[in-house]
């Protein structure tokens, strides 16, 4: 990317993960100990990267140099196939749970951005939740959204 879009970058990456970092402060402590702690690398990271695309704009200033900036994005489109796919998911999570909606991202955003093969599609799919389930509820021991049916199934249980 160019030292521009490099700035650019940074500076909503930097204000993004300020504005969810600072709304993690009501949030008890052990529940927010993983997304505080990727939220703080993830401004780090964003911190780090406006300092040096602003040194290489400054130096290309400096030198008087001219280049040829590309478009901010290198295929629109996909783009905003992946914005509009993530906020249909955002949205599904909590109606179909965790589970049900990221294997339905993945298997429509996947060969949505021009990856055809079904056998990769769903390695990639399982392989994800498979990850997911290790880290948060086996690791961690953290429950994710619940999934639609085990709402439907435990209607006359009496363990909920």
């Amino acid at each position: 990317m160019s030292p521009r879009q490099d700035f650019i970058t940074s500076i909503v990456l930097f204000v993004l993960t300020g504005a969810l970092l600072l709304s993690f402060r009501d949030t008890p402590d052990r529940a927010a100990m993983v997304p505080r702690a990727t939220l703080n690398v993830m401004w780090f990271l964003s911190s780090a990267l406006l300092v040096r695309s602003a040194a290489r704009i400054g130096a290309a200033r400096k030198s008087g140099a001219r280049t040829v900036e590309p478009s901010f994005f290198l295929n629109s489109r996909l783009f905003f196939i992946t914005v509009i796919t993530f906020v249909v998911y955002a949205a599904l999570i909590g109606p179909l749970g965790f589970y049900t909606a990221s294997a339905a991202f993945l298997a429509s955003l996947i060969p949505l951005l021009g990856f055809r093969r079904p056998l990769v599609v769903a390695l990639v799919t399982i392989g994800f939740l498979l990850g997911f389930w290790i880290i948060f509820e086996v690791i961690f021991g953290r429950v994710l959204p619940r999934e639609f049916f085990e709402a439907a199934l435990s209607v006359g249980s009496s363990d909920v």
